[in-house]
């Protein structure tokens, strides 16, 4: 992560949970503004500028973008299941857990979640462009992803 956060230079932050925020400015506006915003609008940051789909190591699956709010459910979860939630042998196993995640798009939770080590995530967005969305980072990312459709008798699902 360290090495991630220094190719971002001064924009971004190394958090304690494992997280690099990074902020950027956007020209238009000239108002700082998160990268977790699903957008594509030009940053005045140099490096960082363009389409976040152009930033360092995105493309690879690398990172992903998720609002600060937006991880504070699986944070939450993960932080309930550490004080109440080991086994008989003290072990806090995740795998084999299930968790939904409803409104799932563009995945930053689902995401967030499977890589937390939850076994067992259902992503569930009813919105036909963002589920494409959804299935399209999941897939950046490496997550295995399968789904149905409305037209199967259900809303998009991973």
């Amino acid at each position: 992560m360290m090495e991630l956060c220094e190719e971002f230079g001064t924009n971004a932050i190394l958090l304690p949970h494992g997280s690099i925020r990074i902020i950027k400015e956007v020209k238009n506006h000239g108002t700082k503004k998160s990268d977790d915003d699903d957008d594509d609008e030009s940053t005045t940051s140099g490096a960082l500028s363009g389409a976040v789909s152009k930033w360092p190591r995105y493309e690879e699956g690398v990172w992903w973008i998720q609002d600060a709010a937006a991880a504070l459910p699986a944070l939450a979860l993960r932080n309930a299941f550490d004080i109440i939630g080991s086994n008989e042998n003290g072990n806090k196993d995740l795998s084999s857990l299930y968790v939904v995640d409803m409104c799932a798009a563009p995945g930053g939770k689902t995401s967030q979640l499977l890589s937390m080590g939850f076994g067992h995530v259902t992503a569930v967005e009813s919105n036909a462009r963002r589920s494409r969305r959804l299935i399209e980072n999941l897939n950046r990312l490496g997550f295995y992803t399968s789904s149905s459709s409305e037209e199967d008798g259900g809303e998009e699902a991973l």
